[in-house]
């Protein structure tokens, strides 16, 4: 009789184990999921930047993955950057170390998207790591999977679209975040996706959809946003010796309309606002202290209201400038 109840006390032990084991198992593999997206992520950003300015953005990238990794991160700001290094990397664009770092800032949300410069802010003290809530990883958990398939959507496309001519000026791909990591194909692809099966779970969760002759599209909406952030940059030109707090937002402008022309992705919040300043500052320059004119040379002028004395010269043309006012 004692042996019987050692044999169960045995088998109750082994079953604790196995059950340990399987647990510490299951978080692992978790744990692993989640450091293999924040991974890649910061890879194929990292890789965007010139090798000599890497350091900086390594550190930025490094603070990214450890805060995402204790939750501090929530899964839609890794899912919008994810969105946004899938659009630069499949545009073949390059980025300055200024600028990864900017997008990596608005991920952890450290600054507000367009500061106001005249008035110096500290950021608020993060609040201490807590163990992340069950909800949460299992958001984060999903976000994870996203990101991982969508970086093996963008592998296979750019493998088909590189054998074909027809999109060797913008990509057949376009990743959004809006709703959930999710990717938009050229419809002259939709053959060879649906016939690979390593995109089974893509289609199965609706995270591929088709649009026609999305490469002419994105390069049309490309093109528009650089004429955007070129006029921007000019008339950052014109005031940035004269009006130093809207020059110093203009700046800001310019570069995030730059990035967007190349696949950053504005979120309806971040678009919104951005509209709005950029509609606010261009009626300050001009119903304040100072106007914009264009002079017979067709270049963009700053004047001082009711003196006439010529501030800063841009080389804006005349259809930009007007286009600026």
């Amino acid at each position: 009789m004692l042996s019987n109840v050692w044999r169960e006390y045995g088998a109750i032990a082994v079953l604790l184990v196995v059950a340990i084991g399987g647990y510490l198992f299951l978080s692992r593999s978790e744990e692993d999921l989640m450091a293999r997206a924040l991974e890649t992520v910061s890879d194929h950003l990292l890789a965007l930047v010139p090798e000599q300015d890497r350091d900086r953005t390594l550190a930025s990238l490094e603070e990214f993955e450890r805060r995402a990794a204790e939750g501090e991160v929530p899964p839609e700001q890794i899912e919008w950057l994810a969105a946004s290094v899938l659009n630069l990397s499949s545009s073949g664009s390059s980025l300055a170390s200024e600028e990864a770092e900017m997008m990596v800032s608005l991920a952890l949300n450290d600054s507000p998207l367009l500061p106001e410069p005249a008035v110096s802010r500290q950021a608020p003290p993060r609040p201490p790591s807590t163990p992340v809530q069950k909800s949460r990883k299992k958001d984060l958990l999903e976000s994870a999977g996203r990101v991982s398939e969508m970086f093996n959507v963008l592998t296979e496309v750019k493998g088909w679209s590189g054998q074909d001519s027809t999109f060797r000026d913008a990509p057949p791909v376009r990743f959004y975040s809006d709703r959930g990591l999710r990717a938009v194909v050229d419809e002259r692809l939709r053959g060879e996706v649906e016939r690979a099966e390593r995109f089974d779970r893509a289609r199965q969760e609706s995270l591929v959809a088709w649009q026609s002759r999305l490469a002419e599209s994105v390069e049309a909406e490309a093109e528009r946003k650089a004429v955007m952030a070129q006029e921007l940059g000019q008339l950052w030109a014109a005031v940035k010796d004269s009006m130093i707090q809207e020059a110093a937002q203009l700046e800001k402008l310019a570069t995030m309309r730059s990035l967007e022309s190349r696949g950053f992705m504005f979120g309806p919040e971040m678009e919104s606002l951005a509209v709005d300043l950029e509609g606010q500052l261009k009626s300050r320059i001009g119903g304040g202290a100072f106007s914009l004119s264009v002079g017979q040379d067709g270049q963009l002028r700053l004047e001082s209201r009711g003196t006439g004395t010529s501030g800063r010269t841009s080389t804006a043309s005349r259809a930009n400038a007007q286009s600026s006012n």
